[in-house]
């Protein structure tokens, strides 16, 4: 595509060395950039694009955008006041605005957004449409699961991502919104269908400054215009402040607080759930294979925006039956003994609080927690997160989880503040997780929180392979 086309409508301050050429990819790694490319010098925590810019030319970039000038570097130029929002709407036109050829529905809140996500999709497969998934566990194409180093793509790779679904005749994508996605300007100019609001809590502080910080990029995300509709959780607390100062059309969902979408007579096993949603008097029978009023309550953000595209009942019952699981997500699997143990990616307080409580509450033997707190967490999410833990645990083991390059023991001196039970500290998660799987008896209960269905360990720089599904398979064939 010409440059002077693919800047049309993009603001930009001047162009230095300006020419017509051009552009056959983009890039914001230098070491990505091949003959053509437009180069964006993208500011991140630790690093400027700006220092490799030359490096990009060296390797092909014909022209970067920046928001400085860089002398003595011959190459056009494109000055502009913000790279981030430069490169998402550059690269919404280079891909030639596939989110308007689509129906996007984004899901943005602290939890919740994967498992909505995945019953949604299930439902508009249910109902003759092709739904593709970009989220925490990859990009979902149909029966392909590709993997995805971030939750929301950057733009360049979302783009073309959402080009390519539409090349392959797809109708809808179900999108995992972020607060970093947000805040780092990613999502610039996206056109949502549907946005959805699942909920606020304790997240990410190490990143943003405070919880009113982190909150407001969320709340007001959901509150915009770049959506045509909005379904909201008038469950929390800032789904209620959402719906008080709603600025388009929405719809609400809940158990307790009025809601379009509500449950009643909910049971709930470690095999599943069942209840019933009345969704602006539609009555809608669920039976799934998901666990727990956490789920309830995905379930029915899931609902409510099929009601919007005017789903029938009968669709959405058979789907959800139909749902087997999300992976790692409550994960449930049965040892002998009546032991059960259980794989989530509960990493927050609030999700530590609902999947511990649900257990405690279904199962009467002891229960053994493993679990760590990522090397960039902020020390109070830690302290919390132990405090939790120690609530419903008889016995934890913390171990690693994406530990980066902090030190191990002293991200444990946070944890072990609000823990007064039993405790032993085990650096190799997979030692640990062996370690918790010898240790139970007859109806006790595992549970291994954070890593859900990852496959790796962010060690001093590297990607390390570690699953906790594969450790416990491993442990349950070795032991038929």
């Amino acid at each position: 595509m010409r440059l002077n086309k693919l800047l049309g409508g993009v603001g930009h301050n001047s162009i230095i060395n300006e020419k017509n050429v051009c552009v056959s990819c983009l890039c914001h790694n230098s070491n990505c950039c091949e003959q053509g490319a437009l180069f964006f010098c993208i500011k991140g925590e630790n690093f400027n694009g700006e220092d490799y810019a030359v490096d990009a030319v060296k390797n092909g970039a014909v022209a970067i955008v920046t928001e400085c000038e860089l002398h003595d570097l011959n190459v056009i130029q494109i000055l502009v006041d913000n790279a981030r929002i430069a490169m998402a709407e550059i690269s919404r036109r280079f891909y030639d605005f596939p989110d308007k050829k689509l129906k996007i529905i984004s899901f943005v809140g602290t939890n919740g957004k994967t498992t909505s996500s995945h019953v949604l999709c299930k439902i508009l497969q249910e109902n003759g449409k092709r739904c593709g998934i970009i989220g925490t566990n990859g990009i979902i194409i149909d029966e392909l699961s590709l993997p995805s180093e971030l939750t929301t793509p950057d733009p360049i790779e979302l783009y073309y991502t959402l080009n390519q679904m539409v090349v392959l005749g797809f109708e809808y994508v179900v999108l995992e919104a972020s607060a970093h996605a947000i805040a780092l300007n990613k999502l610039y100019g996206l056109k949502n269908e549907v946005v959805v609001f699942t909920n606020i809590s304790n997240e990410h502080l190490d990143f943003f400054n405070s919880m009113e910080e982190y909150s407001k990029v969320k709340m007001d995300y959901v509150n915009n215009r770049n959506s045509n509709f909005m379904v909201v959780n008038a469950d929390d607390e800032y789904g209620a402040k959402i719906i008080k100062d709603a600025k388009i059309e929405y719809s609400s969902y809940g158990i307790f607080n009025p809601a379009s979408t509500f449950a009643i007579d909910i049971k709930t096993s470690m095999t599943g759930s069942e209840f019933v949603v009345n969704a602006d008097d539609n009555i809608i029978n669920v039976k799934t294979k998901l666990v727990g009023d956490f789920n309830v309550y995905n379930i029915l953000s899931a609902i409510s925006c099929a009601k919007y595209f005017e789903i029938d009942n009968e669709t959405i019952e058979k789907a959800i039956s139909k749902l087997e699981k999300v992976d790692g997500r409550f994960n449930v699997f049965e040892l002998s003994g009546n032991r059960k143990v259980v794989v989530d990616f509960a990493h927050t307080p609030d999700g530590f609080e609902k999947t511990l409580s649900l257990i405690r509450k279904l199962r009467k033997g002891k229960i053994i927690v493993v679990f760590g707190c990522v090397g960039y967490s902020d020390k109070k999410k830690r302290t919390l997160m132990g405090q939790v833990a120690n609530k419903y645990a008889d016995y934890i083991i913390i171990t690693n989880d994406n530990i980066c390059d902090a030190v191990f023991n002293e991200v444990n001196s946070d944890v072990i503040k609000g823990i007064t039970c039993d405790i032993e500290i085990i650096f190799n998660r997979e030692k640990a997780v062996e370690k918790a799987l010898n240790m139970m008896k007859n109806n006790h209960t595992l549970v291994l929180l954070g890593k859900g269905c990852e496959t790796y360990q962010k060690i001093k720089g590297e990607k390390v392979y570690y699953s906790d599904i594969e450790t416990v398979k491993k442990y349950i064939n070795k032991n038929k």
